[in-house]
């Protein structure tokens, strides 16, 4: 089951990669017509790339969207059975002593956070990491100092973070 996780998350990240430079082509195909880049004289030629690039876009965002939701509901169901199975192989006095609806209530309550709260979180956060590194290296080769200075920026927040993680690890 490992395997076929590891496999999942690599086409669906290979999605969101795909679908982030087809976006990034698009945009650049826009200046590129502006300019006549390509030196047309005749306009048909970059409006049918620019028509071939967003059905591409359009085709890579719904096979980013299903790939996602796939792995999402892939890894619901193994949650979902894992849980199952725990409560299934709980103690008698367990349920002898706490009420059905106190069970229910927090085992529901789980479910709607592994169902529908997590996958959006996380597919949201992908997105805007990708736009995120895509900005970063645009930017950084048009300004090589600006990759310099996001190094900087990258390591300080990496020890912010471990020191801040470590702390809150301290209270709990």
């Amino acid at each position: 089951m490992v395997h076929g996780s590891i496999c999942l998350f690599v086409v669906t990240a290979f999605s969101h990669v795909v679908t982030q430079i087809n976006r990034i082509i698009s945009d650049n195909w826009i200046s590129w017509w502006t300019a006549d880049f390509f030196k047309k004289d005749s306009i048909d030629f970059y409006n049918i790339g620019y028509l071939i690039l967003v059905i591409g876009f359009i085709i890579n965002l719904l096979f980013r969207g299903k790939s996602f939701y796939y792995y999402a509901r892939v890894a619901s169901e193994s949650l979902h059975n894992t849980a199952v199975a725990y409560v299934l192989n709980g103690s008698l006095r367990y349920f002898n002593q706490t009420p059905l609806g106190s069970i229910l209530e927090v085992f529901s309550r789980d479910v709607e956070i592994v169902d529908d709260l997590l996958p959006d979180a996380f597919h949201l956060t992908f997105v805007y990491c990708m736009i995120l590194m895509t900005t970063v290296i645009l930017v950084s080769i048009k300004l090589p100092l600006f990759a310099i200075l996001v190094s900087f920026v990258f390591i300080v927040v990496v020890i912010l973070l471990i020191k801040y993680v470590a702390a809150t690890q301290k209270v709990k």
